[in-house]
């Protein structure tokens, strides 16, 4: 009987989102792009299908509610869509920072760029065996440095970057060490440190690397995708039981499922 509870509780929830009243989840929309204009902002925090998309391929609806937040600004990355959020560099101010830093002591900047973990690498004019220099803007700490990007020879992505055995523009595995995290689409919640599968449907086809396990527990970590760097460090979606309980997302959400569910479900126990 266990084995079917995470289809039971899927298929709970959802009804409980069409009863108060949201939309019917729908199509994706298209993310496809060539420059940043192709992009724009769908949708808002809280919506299912809210992000980055064509602008001429929307959603045609919310997509219902998710623990989802929408981005301030697009860009585009690889051709395809990706959200600027509340706080991040967009690849002007980055492209400014590098005009005026050790990079153009080496070449010139030229017009395109990627957006890897937090900093942008903005290439330049210079090639050297297959590889092409970057130069590398932290959107946090404001710094640069020059990098190789090498995809002929590259066969793992690093730390901050993006994995698929979907997508073709991105590399397949991280490099030894790191940790792959399905971050596309992780539905988890960590709660005083103790991570919660919430039953919504997860999963999606791009990842991203993370280091965990150096002792450091990073922006992107937290108790649920590495407990051994994060744990103790107030990274919690929730940083108490008590907290989670007075919270919406148990009093519009998750009371009411639970209500539904006959088997033993961890979350369900808290409150």
């Amino acid at each position: 009987m266990k084995k079917i509870i995470l289809p039971i509780i899927i298929l709970i929830l959802i009804s409980v989102i069409l009863i108060s009243g949201c939309a019917t989840p729908v199509s994706e929309g298209n993310k496809d792009c060539v420059t940043d204009d192709d992009c724009v902002v769908f949708g808002e925090t809280g919506d299912c299908n809210c992000g980055c998309y064509n602008k001429n391929n929307l959603p045609s609806g919310t997509g219902g509610e998710c623990f989802r937040s929408a981005p301030v600004d697009c860009k585009c990355v690889n051709n395809t869509c990706e959200g600027i959020f509340e706080g991040e560099m967009n690849f002007e101010e980055a492209r400014e920072i590098a005009e005026q830093s050790e990079c153009v002591e080496e070449g010139n900047l030229t017009e395109g760029g990627y957006w890897v973990g937090n900093s942008w690498w903005i290439k330049m004019d210079i090639l050297k065996e297959g590889c092409i220099m970057v130069c590398a803007v932290d959107t946090i700490t404001k710094e640069t440095h020059i990098d190789w990007r090498c995809p002929g020879v590259l066969s793992c992505a690093k730390e901050g970057e993006r994995f698929s055995q979907v997508y073709e523009e991105y590399l397949e595995h991280c490099c030894e060490g790191l940790k792959e995290w399905h971050s596309g689409f992780d539905t988890s919640i960590s709660i005083d440190d103790e991570c919660y599968e919430t039953g919504l449907p997860a999963g999606f086809p791009v990842g991203t690397c993370i280091n965990c396990g150096n002792g450091v527990c990073e922006d992107i970590e937290n108790p649920c995708n590495c407990l051994e760097d994060c744990e103790g460090k107030n990274k919690s979606d929730f940083l108490s039981i008590e907290e989670f309980c007075q919270s919406d997302d148990w009093n519009q959400t998750f009371s009411e499922a639970c209500e539904e569910i006959i088997e033993d479900f961890p979350l369900c126990e808290l409150c």
